[in-house]
Formats: C-alpha cells, sequence, structure tokens
C-alpha cells in the first residue's frame, strides 16, 4: 500500500484510522501505527489533551503519550520535510547502485534507465506537494539525476552543471523538441502542482445541478466553502476558481503563486531572444485554459478563437508544452550562433577540383558559404569551421563542384532553400552568359561574392528537369548577380527581360527564393544619351552610384534597374536624377543638410577647378577610392568666395572619417590646413 492522508476532526479521524485498521485485518494485512504521524496545526502537541481523544492516549514506560499508538507531533510541516529528504536519498541510492552495475557495461542502457525510469521517479512528490516545500529536495534530486546521466553520456560535467550551456538546455528538453528528454523536477513541479489541482479538486466538493440536487458526491464536502458549492457546474468553467482565489487559504495561494511563475517564466524566455507576448493583461489568473502567447484574464480567455476552455487533464500539457517550446525556439538561436568544425572526406581527383586554381574554388566557396575551409591534399580531407549552417552550406556546395566535374548537376527542389535563386537562360545566350571557358561567369560571381553554374533543377511529382542557370549566395549578391545576368541576357536577346511597354518582365521564382520584407526593384527608363552617360567608361559610373548609394544599380536594355530595400531604392534613383540633370545643365539638391546621407563642404571658389581636374579626372578618383558620390551645387549666392562641394554616401565612415579630433574628408589635405607644430615646443618634464 502506498502512503496516505485523513483529515478531519480529531474524534473522525482516529475512529476512521482504528476501523480501517480492523478492515485491512481481515485480509492478512497490518496497519503500523507507530510509523503513523498524527499533529494539529492548530493544537500542536495540545492534541493529546483534546477531551474528544483521551480515551486514546497512551503513556509509554519513559513517559512518552501517543494518540491510538501513533506518534504526535507539534509541526508536521517537519515530518513533511524529512519525509522529502528521505525519498530523494533513497532515489540517489538507487541511481548509485544503477551506475555502479551498469557503467562499465552498458552506456546506452544505462542513459536508457536514466530517462525513462529515474527521471519521472520524482513526478508524483512534483505533482502532489506545494512547489515551496518541495523545492529543495527536487533540486538535490535533479542533481544526482544530472550527474547519473552526465556519466552515460560521457560529458564533462562542468558543461552538464553549467546553467548556463547548450548541453543543459538540450538535456532539459523533451526528445520532441530535439531534446534528452531529462526535465527538471523543480522546473516542472509549478506546472505540474496546477495540473493535478485542476484535475482533483473538482472531485473534492460535490457536483450539483441547477437545481441544487447532488449529482456526483464529492470526497471532502466540507470544503465547499474554500472551493465554492457552484464553482465546478457545467457551464461555469471560466469562473470556477475565483472562489478559492478569494479565500485567501493557503492552497488558492499556491496556486496563484505557481501560475504567476510560468506566466514571468513563459515572458522571460520569448523577451530574452526577440520573442513578445502579445495582449498580455496585467493581472492574469487561473482559469481551465492553455496558457497561451495572449495569456488570459480574471475569468475570460483573451484569444477570441478559443471558443471552449482546454480539457482539465490537458492543462499541464498545455502549460509545460509552450514554455518547452519557447525554450526549443530559444536554444535553436544559440545554436545557430555557436561555432563548429565538421570534416569530409573526398577522393584525390576531387580535391584538386575542389582547390582551383591557386586555391580560388576554395576561396569562392568559403566565402559564399561564410564558413572557413581548409583543404588536406594529404589526408584528403576537408575541415569547414563555422556556424552548423554556414557548414551545412559549405558541404552542399562542395557537392555540387564535385558533381560539376563528372557530369551535369541537377538540384532538387523539394526542399525550401533561402540561399538559392534559379534563373531560366535562354539557349542562344548560355555561351554569351558564361563566356571564353567560363571567364564572364567567373567575374560575375568574383563581383558579387556567389556560386554560379548551370544545372539541372527537378520539381517535387515531376520527371522532367529543367536547366537554369543557379545562383547560391545570400540575398543582396543573388539578386546583383541575377540582375546582371538578366542585363547581358537582354543586350544579346532584346525583348525577353523587357517588355514591349518598358517594363520588366515578372521571374518565376524557386520555393524559398522569395523577397525579404521590404525588398524590390525599381526601374528608371533612359534615353539613348543618358544610358551612355549614365553609364560611364567600362561601366564607372554606374559602379560609383551603386556603391555610394547601397543599391544594386543594373542597366537591362534602357532600363535603370534600382534593386534593394525602400532607403537603398530611394537613394539610388536621388542619385541618377542628380547625375543626369549634370549633362545638361547643373544639379540642384533641396536642403542636403537635412540628408543623413551627405556631408556638405565650403570649398573656395579659386579651388574648385583644383579639385575637380581636368574634365574632372581628380574628383572622379577621390570618388573611386571613398566610395561617394561628389558635385558641387554651383550655389554662390551670398557667397562670392566659396561654393559647397557635396559628398554623397550610405556611409558615414565613408563621407568622413573622425579619429582623435581630425577630420578627414575626401578632398586635398591642401584645402583643411592645419597650423603647424612649433620648431622648438617647450619641454614639460621639467
Amino acid at each position: 500500500m502506498d502512503d496516505g492522508v485523513i483529515s478531519g476532526s480529531p474524534r473522525e479521524v482516529v475512529d476512521a484510522l482504528l476501523q480501517y485498521a480492523r478492515d485491512i485485518q481481515a485480509s492478512g494485512e497490518e496497519l503500523r501505527l507507530d510509523k503513523c504521524v498524527a499533529f494539529c496545526p492548530a493544537l500542536g502537541m495540545g492534541l493529546l489533551d483534546h477531551p474528544d481523544v483521551h480515551d486514546h492516549v497512551q503513556v509509554a514506560p519513559d513517559g512518552t503519550r501517543t494518540l491510538a499508538g501513533i506518534p504526535v507531533v507539534a509541526d508536521g510541516l517537519v515530518i513533511y520535510a524529512t519525509s522529502l529528504q528521505r525519498e530523494v536519498d533513497a532515489q540517489v541510492s538507487y541511481m548509485s547502485r544503477i551506475r555502479t552495475k551498469l557503467q562499465n557495461v552498458s552506456l546506452h542502457c544505462m542513459y536508457s534507465l536514466g530517462r525513462y525510469c529515474i527521471a519521472p521517479r520524482m513526478d508524483y512528490i512534483a505533482q502532489h506537494c506545494y512547489p515551496t516545500n518541495a523545492l529543495s529536495a527536487l533540486r538535490r534530486f535533479d542533481v544526482a539525476a544530472l550527474s547519473f546521466v552526465a556519466t552515460a553520456l560521457g560529458a564533462d560535467p562542468r558543461q552538464v552543471f553549467d546553467s548556463t550551456g547548450i548541453v543543459l538546455q538540450r538535456l532539459r528538453l523533451p526528445a520532441r523538441s530535439g531534446g534528452g528528454g531529462i526535465r527538471s523536477c523543480a522546473d516542472l513541479s509549478p506546472a505540474a502542482f496546477v495540473g493535478t489541482a485542476a484535475q482533483a479538486l473538482p472531485h473534492l466538493v460535490d457536483l450539483r445541478d441547477p437545481t441544487g440536487a447532488v449529482e456526483v458526491p464529492g470526497y471532502l464536502p466540507r470544503l465547499a466553502s474554500v472551493l465554492g458549492a457552484t464553482s465546478f457546474r457545467t457551464g461555469n468553467e471560466l469562473h470556477r476558481w475565483h472562489h478559492l482565489l478569494a479565500s485567501g487559504c493557503r492552497l488558492g495561494r499556491a496556486l496563484e503563486t505557481a501560475w504567476d511563475g510560468l506566466r514571468a517564466d513563459l515572458r522571460t524566455t520569448l523577451a530574452s531572444h526577440g520573442g513578445a507576448a502579445s495582449g498580455d493583461p496585467a493581472n492574469g489568473h487561473l482559469v481551465d485554459g492553455p496558457l497561451s502567447h495572449e495569456f488570459v484574464s480574471m475569468g475570460v480567455l483573451v484569444d477570441p478563437t478559443i471558443s471552449t476552455p482546454v480539457l482539465i487533464p490537458q492543462l499541464q500539457r498545455a502549460l509545460t508544452s509552450q514554455r518547452e517550446t519557447a525554450r526549443a525556439t530559444a536554444l535553436q538561436r544559440l545554436a545557430a550562433t555557436l561555432t563548429i568544425t565538421d570534416a569530409l572526406r573526398v577522393d584525390k581527383d576531387d580535391a584538386a577540383f575542389i582547390l582551383g586554381r591557386g586555391g580560388s574554388t576554395k576561396r569562392k566557396i568559403s566565402r559564399v558559404a561564410g564558413a572557413d575551409i581548409e583543404l588536406d591534399e594529404v589526408q584528403l580531407t576537408i575541415t569547414m569551421t563555422g556556424t552548423a549552417k554556414q557548414c551545412d552550406r559549405a558541404a552542399d556546395y562542395v557537392d555540387f563542384v564535385k558533381q560539376q566535374r563528372v557530369g551535369p548537376v541537377t538540384i532538387s527542389l523539394d526542399s525550401r532553400r533561402d540561399d538559392f535563386t534559379a534563373y531560366r537562360v535562354p539557349e542562344d545566350c548560355i555561351g554569351f552568359v558564361m563566356g571564353r571557358n567560363g571567364q564572364t561567369l567567373r567575374s560575375m560571381e568574383e563581383e558579387w561574392g556567389v556560386l554560379m553554374f548551370f544545372a539541372k533543377t527537378k520539381l517535387a511529382g515531376r520527371s522532367d528537369a529543367t536547366e537554369s542557370l543557379c545562383i547560391f549566395g545570400p540575398l543582396h549578391a543573388r539578386r546583383g548577380a541575377e540582375i546582371k545576368v538578366m542585363s547581358a541576357v537582354e543586350h544579346k536577346h532584346p525583348g525577353f527581360c523587357v517588355s514591349s511597354r518598358n517594363e520588366l518582365r515578372e521571374l518565376e521564382r524557386v520555393p524559398g527564393d522569395e523577397d525579404a520584407e521590404g525588398w524590390g526593384t525599381d526601374t528608371v527608363l533612359l534615353s539613348e544619351e543618358n544610358y551612355s552617360y549614365a553609364l560611364g567608361s567600362k561601366g564607372s559610373t554606374r559602379k560609383k552610384l551603386a556603391t555610394a548609394s547601397g543599391c544594386i544599380l543594373e542597366y537591362v536594355g534602357r532600363l535603370a534597374c534600382v534593386c534593394g530595400y525602400k532607403r537603398e531604392r530611394r537613394r539610388g534613383k536621388d542619385y541618377l536624377r542628380w547625375l543626369l540633370e549634370q549633362r545638361t545643365g547643373q544639379s540642384s539638391v533641396q536642403n542636403p543638410r537635412d540628408r543623413d546621407d551627405c556631408l556638405v563642404l565650403k570649398i573656395p571658389s579659386q579651388s574648385i577647378a583644383f579639385i575637380t581636374g581636368h574634365r574632372g579626372e581628380s574628383l572622379r578618383d577621390i570618388e573611386r577610392e571613398s566610395g561617394t558620390f561628389c558635385f558641387t551645387d554651383g550655389d554662390r549666392a551670398d557667397r562670392k568666395d566659396t561654393e559647397n562641394l557635396l559628398i554623397f554616401s550610405f556611409s558615414r565612415r565613408e563621407r568622413t572619417f573622425d579619429d582623435v579630433g581630425m577630420v578627414w574628408c575626401p578632398v586635398p589635405a591642401v584645402l583643411t590646413p592645419r597650423p603647424k607644430p612649433p620648431q622648438n615646443p617647450p619641454r614639460t618634464d621639467l
């Protein structure tokens, strides 16, 4: 028989206990009264002097008094705490025996026992004891269980017991979330206590119908004054805890404290990792509903999509599940930032092909994936260092390069990739896009930092494959390389990318190749004269505007395509407009000092020719070296001796460099002469 509790008045308890002892005696069982404990919170040791039990008081030869053979104590909580510690001692001893027998035989069996048999052994305590009373014992059990599992895993105990470490967080998550399933009893006790109370308390009082007749008798009907006689009536689910919370009894306070702790823990987890709990009311209280992101208020479910409360047996699972989901998300974000090392085996021919001429292919893969890659040509191993995502991408790129050596590459589109763009190039343009020996494609890879090759792409459920130009890399780089290819295709095959209405044709995207929020493409139609002027020698003017604005600027036919986020596109179109104005006259910038991408310098009029140089070559050199877009506004009103030089760039560092009180600008230093230091400075060490 398991432990049990009898509560009531002194006379009722003694009579019930003795009757129970007689009843089980008929079946050959014996109730050990000397191992029972009697206590009364109100009377303490005065229970022995109570008139209702005076006839059952016994005096031992040593003067010790017992109640019907049962020891009486002043405070039941002392026995309560001692009993919990004895239970933990027994579990620790059990783990020690198992460790001794299995650690040199089967660590797998040892871990399975730890997860399935040992970890749940204190669940009963967590469910039925006040969390504040059981916390010390449960924490001690958690430490012992973790030590047991660490032995089974061969893990460093310092990592396991580090509360901020990823090992402990991973072990604590359930298996369905990719964890070890070794949950913390101390952490689960508030949810277990709330769930058990929600399941048990409705059965303690009589369940009555609307007429007041008893439908189902309760186990302790006298608790109706605390729990409320009608609290658990059908249709009253949203208000069933109001009477208990208003009573001020310890059980009500414990439930409310446990609930608030669960809510606070979820809030903290969400807030510390970029999440947010929307609609979180200031005064949340218990109802039979899940601990949702909207939470619950007093008697009202905030989430209007929940029409009925969750079933009582599901409450604990609902409470725990959402906390674990939030923690799993937080752990995934943490793991994504950790640096790992992975290795691949390759054969000799593949190693040479992956290395490339002078290591160019290896460096390209490393740059696109974001991982450090080392190739050991003796051991024929590739070592990749970076985050898990970076190493996975590097491994994929290495595999694609290996496939190119022996035949065509086939890429499945069954899974979504956020680093992949596929562009269909017309057959008559493939050679033009590739260039002699692939030099044109390699130059695009170098310019945009991407990996590009022709491959067959295959959709799920389809037997045919389509040959496309595959581009791998981050979004900005992929879009830049793609628009560059479109420019080449439109040059070779006019009308393929630009419609007769001078609009870019819609592109078909593969799964996962969606634009980020705020990303887009704007177009500006250029005349023949403006096109040549905006392009510049070998595309130098176009590159200058793109570098200064931070956007992607490419000309597809006579369409200037400006790609990027909204602010980048706005800067790119502004710079292009001011450039085109300079072809026929002087460009004018409204309120340049109010812009966050502009630096205004006052330049002596006699120095303007020196700055610009012959046909503007000096100013172009400054722009090229600093990554800026510079011109004078030509406004001399009220300034006979100076002009404004406008320096534009999305980067403040490119516009100005401030270090130790010195200001550097991308203009000759003779414009801002500094005082020369004295030839013989006074000594300061005398």
